[in-house]
């Protein structure tokens, strides 16, 4: 039997969107949760800035960010740690729109670990319950 290299391309390349969609789920609905979206509409910021705004830890927001601005949710400006959302970013990430389009993600497999308690509880920490920086902290 001789398998057809397109039909084998297409099936992983269908699996590669749906894995990267199940992921990025995640770090949308905890930016919805976090109120990060919406204090990122309130006008550009870095992330210790945008920490701040939402009494949120910055080194989570940092790492939010830099996945977010990766997928084209946030927009990093050129050459500086600057983050902000245009027109048609924050649309329907704030204000009227929000609250649909966080319940949607919520049936998303990879957002179940944006809705647990424990990971909010970290966010919103002054300090990080694990060491980022020590190859031992991390399992």
């Amino acid at each position: 039997m001789a398998l057809d290299m397109d039909t084998i391309n297409d099936f992983i390349g269908r699996f590669a969107g749906d894995l990267g969609a199940t992921v990025a789920a995640g770090g949308v609905v905890t930016g919805h949760r976090l109120g990060l979206f919406v204090a990122l509409a309130e006008g550009p910021a870095t992330p210790d800035e945008l920490a701040a705004r939402t009494s949120t830890d910055a080194r989570y927001v940092t790492e939010w960010l830099r996945g977010q601005a990766a997928g084209g949710y946030v927009t990093r400006a050129a050459d500086e740690d600057v983050y902000s959302l245009t027109e048609e970013q924050a649309f329907p990430q704030s204000g009227d729109w929000q609250q649909p389009c966080a319940r949607s993600g919520n049936h998303a497999p990879g957002a179940a670990r944006a809705d647990s308690q424990p990971v909010r509880r970290i966010w919103r920490a002054s300090r990080p319950s694990v060491d980022h920086t020590s190859p031992a902290s991390h399992p």
